[in-house]
């Protein structure tokens, strides 16, 4: 199918495909002359982000730099690419680097707790639903995905401050470990469908 969904906000772009087509509907779209993975779910995951840059006007390639982070070659527009079941997102901003993560809520996120949260968030972890488990995963990995320079651990170097009225504002603040010291962020998010975005600007 075409462009799921759209966001707009401030300098954000997020754009979501929800994969429906065949690889060969998704491929006739695309130069011939296009690389792709070998693993059946990784190339139907690279053909959607294709079309999407194509559809955008981003031309038909997007590369990797030292540090894992996608670029194009076309544009100074900062990206960021996250996939989750038959969800594809891209999100850009022409100013600021920016970071999005999408993630299946129904996942068991409390079994892998300890590697991803903090003690806080540990010693609350019986009070949250899958909304607020997804979330934190969600928006630690939009954190992870910004330039810092260095890699961030989820655990000791990321905190989700979860409020009561969260779930329903659509933002959180974020406290983030860089250089020594804790800097408060504010991060975006949305519920589609059983899928939890977040995004966050550097």
């Amino acid at each position: 199918m075409p462009i799921f969904k759209e966001i707009h906000t401030d300098n954000n772009h997020i754009s979501i495909w929800q994969i429906d087509e065949p690889e060969s509907v998704l491929l006739s779209e695309l130069e011939p002359t296009v690389e792709l993975p070998v693993n059946p779910s990784r190339r139907l995951e690279r053909l959607a982000v294709l079309n999407l840059l194509k559809q955008l006007g981003y031309g038909e390639q997007y590369f990797y730099n030292a540090n894992g982070s996608p670029y194009l070659a076309t544009s100074n527009s900062h990206i960021s690419i996250s996939h989750a079941g038959n969800k594809v997102v891209l999100a850009s901003n022409s100013i600021q680097p920016i970071g999005v993560d999408i993630e299946n809520v129904n996942r068991n996120y409390k079994r892998v707790a300890p590697r991803y949260m903090s003690q806080r968030e540990i010693c609350h972890v019986t009070s949250y639903g899958q909304n607020e488990m997804s979330l934190i995963w969600c928006v630690k990995e939009a954190i992870y995905k910004l330039p810092w320079g260095v890699s961030k651990c989820f655990s000791t170097e990321m905190e989700v401050l979860v409020e009561s009225e969260m779930l329903h504002r659509g933002w959180c603040t974020v406290k983030v470990k860089h250089q020594g010291e804790w800097r408060y962020m504010k991060a975006f998010f949305e519920y589609i469908d059983d899928y939890c975005l977040a995004w966050i600007n550097l």
